[in-house]
Parts: C-alpha cells; structure tokens; sequence
C-alpha cells in the first residue's frame, strides 16, 4: 500500500485487488508532503516585535511592527491597459511596511506608465494614510504615489490628513515629508484645508525641529495673501523667531519671496526691533536674512541708513564670529571671500605660509586673517595647508626658480611687510 506523510486514513481495498484513493485526497497528501511546516515567528518579550525579517536598512526586525498593521487586502485588483492583472496588486501596504517591500513598490511605480494601474494601485493604501505618515518605511510609498500620480489621485491622501490636522503631520519626523509632497504637486484648490491649518499655526510650526520645513514650503508654493499672511503672524513675535534657529530659516524665505511689499514690510519690522539685525547677524541663518533686509530696503533710504548704522556699530564684535565676519564684509561694500585665501603679496606660496600661525595651529601673524586658528577655516583653508607640506611642491620650486631667485623673493616680501623707517634705515 502506498502510505504518504500526512495522507487522510485510506478506504479498504477495492474487490479488483486495487487501492481506491480518491483523487482530491491524494492531491491534498502530496501537498502536505512537499510544503515544509510553518514555523511560528518568534517574538521579542522586550519590544513585542519580530526578532527577523524586515525593518528598516540599520536592522532588522522593526518592521515586523508595521508588518502586523498590514492586513492583507483584497481588492478587486489592478489592472493595466492590457487587462493583466498587475503582480503588486492586493500586497500594496503589506510590501509598504517592510524595509525590501516599499523599496519593490516605489521600483514598481518608477516603471508602471499606465495612470489607471498607478491609482488602482494607491486605492489600496486607503483607510491607511495615518499609518503610512508614521512609519519608516511606508511613508516613502506614500510620497512616491503623490510624485507619480495626477493631483486628483491624492486627493483621498489630502482627505485623510485633514481628519486629525495637517499640523499634526507637519511636526512628525515622517509626515512632514508627505505634506511637503502635497503642497509641491498638488492644486491650490485641493490645499486650501490644508494651507488654513498650516497659515493658522505659523508661528509655532516654524520655530519647530520639523515643522520648519513645511512652513517653508507654504511660503514658496501659497499664494501672495498666503504669504502676507505668515509674515503677520510672525511678526506679533518677531524677536522670538528671530533668535530660533528654525525661525530664521522661514524669515529667509519669507525675505527672499517674489512678493515686494512682503519683503519691504517685513525689513521694516526688523530694522524696528531694537539690536534684533547685530544678534542675527552672528547665527547660521541669521547672516543671509541681515543681507536680503538690506537689500530688500533699497527703496526706503532712511530705514537702510538706520540698519547699516546699527550694524557698523557691531563690527569689531562680528569680526570674532564666522557668520559676522560675512556681515562686516558686506557692510564694506566688499565681496566676502573666502578665508582661505592668500595674502596678495605673498609671492612663494604655498611653501611661506608653511610657518603661518603658532605651533598649536592658532593664533594670528603678520599676515593677519590668514593665520586664524585651525576650527575657523573652512575646508578649502584645511585641504591647501596639507599642500605646503608636500616635498614634490619644493622640488618644483626649486627646479623652476633660477639661483638666488628665493633669497630675492623673501627679502621682497620682508620689506612689504616693514614700515617705510624700517627698510630705509636698513638701506
């Protein structure tokens, strides 16, 4: 008789002598011989997630979270232009959750031409939006099918963030990313909700870690009112978001919007505030918003003397800074260059500036800003003084310099650098 690993009891023998399976019973036999048994997946009492399998790139198991919200969904199916049944269909937000899974969605979309298959494809995410903003992996499908898709076609994905509040999404590490989206692709008719919330909620959105970046957008893609708008609000608390490092980023776009009367109000305010423009000037965004509201005051001559004068003032204090020293170049009517820049008169370099500075990499020489100490030169400043070291760069000068042609050089520049007495007595 033949017997097969977890086969049903068989039926006596027939009277012919032979064995009467049925074909359903034994179709069934060889299925359980050939399938391995599944495994239960093994839990982590600690976290309550997966220990393997999905998760974001850093490691494993993370995404096991996001896996379990990921029901599997049954749709009617995504059909492309053909009438063949696309192969993500009914795994959408189950692939979405999974660190490989959204990386296969978003490669899905990059190829997939066809408008229909793309928003049958995004119908699946429906009732899952919320989810997908706060998770590490979904939240980039999510952003893609907004990218690919017709503006109308996200119009369930505006929707569903209206319910709790753009706002809320705004200050999330993920959902900030997917408002954004929607506010670069979308219509302004579809974003109206969207821009009341984020305009209402100005002022804290933009001195927030993330919810910074949204308000920027708003001020690049809403509408002039829109940006009259943020600016007033802004400016009942000026002197705050001027001194948050968030807040100075939005000034800067704000300053720098297509809107004039935006930008010359909004100048007029800062110059207002008394020893508001000198503590923004030494800050990382600050130094670019004290150049646009001197240019944004061009045309209003008595608020621009007022602002320079304030600024003048402060010099000796920006020159200690990084971000002051930009300042009191501009005010010189120069153009700020680069630390890392020569000295004219030297004549030999890099080789003399091989000695530059004291031993400790700091302190200042004749050559003045060139010899600043090594944590406030810039890249370009770190990269040239490795160069001066190189024994090739001496072996070139010394194959292209004619005898006595060095000893000449450096007497030259000795005498730049000496008062007129100096050098006539030594005559």
């Amino acid at each position: 008789a033949l017997i097969l690993p977890g086969a049903p009891p068989q039926p006596p023998p027939s009277p012919g002598g032979g064995l009467a399976l049925q074909p359903a019973a034994f179709g069934a036999a060889i299925a359980a011989a050939a399938l391995p048994a599944a495994q239960p997946a093994q839990m982590s009492p600690a976290t309550g997630m997966g220990e393997k399998g999905g998760g974001s790139a850093a490691g494993g198991g993370r995404g096991d979270a996001w896996r379990a919200m990921a029901a599997p969904n049954s749709g009617a199916g995504a059909l492309t232009s053909a009438g063949i049944v696309h192969p993500l269909t009914g795994s959408v937000w189950r692939l979405s959750c999974e660190d490989k899974g959204c990386r296969e969605v978003q490669l899905a979309l990059d190829e997939c031409h066809d408008e229909a298959t793309k928003e049958a494809l995004a119908a699946e995410l429906k009732g899952h939006v919320w989810a997908a903003v706060r998770c590490p992996h979904a939240n980039h499908v999510l952003q893609k099918f907004i990218k690919v898709m017709r503006p109308q076609a996200s119009q369930f994905i505006i929707d569903e963030l209206l319910g709790p509040g753009a706002t809320q999404a705004a200050r999330h590490r993920f959902g900030c990313r997917v408002v954004e989206r929607l506010l670069e692709q979308c219509k302004s008719h579809q974003l109206q909700g969207i821009f009341q919330g984020l305009v209402d909620d100005a002022l804290a959105l933009s001195m927030h870690q993330y919810g910074n970046y949204v308000m920027q957008h708003v001020v690049v893609y809403g509408s002039v009112e829109q940006q009259q708008r943020v600016a007033a609000n802004l400016a009942e608390s000026l002197y705050a978001v001027a001194s948050d490092c968030h807040g100075c980023a939005v000034l800067v776009k704000l300053l720098s919007c297509d809107c004039k009367d935006t930008r010359l109000a909004l100048a007029r305010k800062l110059v207002s505030s008394s020893s508001l423009l000198p503590s923004m000037a030494r800050t990382r965004h600050g130094h670019i918003a004290v150049k646009l509201v001197l240019q944004a005051l061009e045309d209003a001559p008595d608020e621009l003397h007022r602002a320079r004068s304030e600024l003048e003032a402060n010099v000796p204090t920006f020159r200690s800074c990084r971000y002051g020293r930009f300042v009191a170049t501009l005010l010189t009517n120069q153009v700020p260059t680069c630390p890392s820049t020569p000295p004219a008169t030297s004549m030999l370099w890099p080789p003399l500036c091989k000695g530059d500075g004291q031993a400790g990499g700091g302190g200042r020489s004749e050559r003045g800003r060139w010899a600043e100490p090594r944590h406030q030169r810039g890249k370009q400043a770190r990269v040239k003084e490795v160069l001066p070291s190189n024994r090739m760069l001496d072996r070139v000068r010394d194959a292209l310099l004619p005898p006595g042609a060095e000893a000449w050089a450096r007497a030259t520049e000795a005498a730049l650098h000496c008062p007129p007495e100096a050098t006539l007595g030594g005559a």
